[in-house]
Order: C-alpha cells, then structure tokens, then sequence
C-alpha cells in the first residue's frame, strides 16, 4: 500500500504543481481548495477519481467504503490544491511545519485528534505551509488524510512527530552554536 500511495502522489503532483500540461487552471484549483470532502461537487475531483485514484478505491458494489475513501482523498486534494506548488520531494511533513513555525499545541493537536475532526486538522496544517510559504513532500500529508488502518495512522503520525522534533531540536543546537561563537 505504501509503494502504491507513493506512486499515487508522484501522478498527482504535477496536477497541483509545476508548469506541467496536466495541470490544474487556476479555477480548479480555487474550487479544489474549497471542496467539501462529505459532498464533492468540483468536477476537477471526480475526473482526478477516474484518472488516477480509481485504482486505489474499493469497488463501486462496496459502496460505504467507497464513499469512505472518496471523501478522504477528497481531503489530501483539497489540502494539495492549497498547497499548489508548493511541492518539495525531500522535505517531510513534521521537518516542513517545524521550519514555518507551527506550533507543538496545533501538532498535537492534529496527531490526536480523532477520524472525524483530521480534515480540519490537515486543512490547518496546509494553510499554514501555504500561508508560509514553505513547500513540503506531499506524501506525508495525502499518507495522513487517506490511510484509515490505526496502526498505518499511528505510524505516520510518529513519523510527522519525529521529524517535527528533530528540526526542532537541530534548529536550537545551530541557534545555540551561533550564540555561543558570538
């Protein structure tokens, strides 16, 4: 599942980022951003779930877990469109919030937060990168929103935890250093 997802989001980067011909017109894009993940009206979505996400989708006869796994996609997308080209492949969802400023309150609140409140915690998270100006892997951030098993879900939020924590911490260590040699 996770090479799939990886593969998922190399496919859906260029619609969200870069000069690439597939790419989102800036209308879509706006509309994408302020899709409702319980009702997804924006066509942009639906030809984004034909295109790309139907491999990744239960089938249409499972229609509660279909329904399901479109509105989280519908979550990762409308967190990607806000996050439009702001796509770093290297630079992980925990180091990138740790670099804007994110504060440890609003992380631990999205790492605890329960199924039902995790759109708005990842909808926060992706302004603030936007709002920033600090680009970030989307892989972390589609991984988040769209994987429902708890321990898949537990491991990608140590993951974010970890890597919020350990540019924290060499963010200090580097200030401490500066300070010191001054």
């Amino acid at each position: 599942m996770a090479e799939g997802l990886r593969e998922t989001v190399k496919q859906l980067t260029p619609l969200f980022s870069g000069a690439s011909r597939a790419r989102l017109d800036p209308g879509q894009t706006a509309r994408m951003r302020r899709l409702d993940p319980d009702a997804p009206s924006e066509p942009a979505f639906w030809a984004i779930v034909a295109e790309v996400l139907e491999p990744a989708l239960p089938p249409d006869g499972e229609a509660e877990a279909r329904r399901d796994a479109e509105r989280r996609w519908a979550v990762a997308l409308r967190a990607l469109a806000t996050l439009a080209d702001l796509s770093h492949p290297n630079r992980r969802l925990g180091a990138a919030l740790a670099e804007a400023g994110y504060a440890e309150m609003r992380l631990q609140r999205m790492l605890s937060c329960p199924a039902d409140r995790l759109p708005i915690e990842v909808q926060t998270a992706a302004r603030f990168l936007a709002a920033k100006g600090v680009a970030v892997d989307y892989t972390d951030l589609v991984r988040l929103a769209v994987l429902d098993r708890p321990q898949a879900a537990e491991g990608i939020r140590r993951g974010i935890a970890r890597d919020y924590f350990r540019t924290q911490y060499k963010t200090q260590a580097a200030r401490g250093a500066a300070a010191e040699e001054a």
